[in-house]
């Protein structure tokens, strides 16, 4: 009897991911974020869905998210 042995490669851990926030000028509504939050975002970063006003009627931000670099 023989005994072989074998290895299995453990893949490394995925990079951490980091969330921006984006400042995008005022955004009215979700349909508004739709059209504006992704142009923002610039690879390797992508929108996730994520936006809030910070000053009513001047400022919002777009939350860009993406691997660590």
């Amino acid at each position: 009897m023989s005994v072989c042995e074998c290895e299995t490669p453990v893949a490394p851990p995925p990079p951490p991911i980091v969330k921006t926030a984006v400042e995008a000028g005022p955004i009215w509504n979700n349909d508004d974020a739709k059209g504006k939050c992704p142009k923002l975002c610039l690879p390797p970063t992508r929108w996730n869905g994520q936006w809030w006003t910070t000053v009513q009627g001047k400022m919002s931000v777009c939350e860009c998210e993406g691997p660590q670099r």
